[in-house]
């Protein structure tokens, strides 16, 4: 019997997940004691900016550090 073309995933999805995980660990290895900023995960890993963002809130998330500021005048985006 033939499998349904419908339900398999060829090429992307699963490729990327293993991309994406493969580069959270790097991000988290490379930067252990503090929160890269956007320039830097742009400059090392190659991401668009935006792209950047959501990974710098992300690792924010996963460690329980605040992105917002209290501070007047802190760029708290990298």
């Amino acid at each position: 019997m033939k499998a349904n073309p419908y339900t398999e995933q060829v090429g992307g999805p699963r490729n990327t997940a293993i991309v994406s995980l493969v580069v959270a660990c790097r991000i988290a290895d490379k930067y252990r004691s503090r929160l890269p900023s956007v320039k830097e995960l742009q400059d090392e890993f190659g991401m668009h900016r935006s792209t950047a963002y959501r990974w710098r809130a992300a690792l924010a998330s996963a460690r329980g550090i605040s992105t917002t500021s209290t501070t007047p005048g802190e760029n708290t985006h990298g």
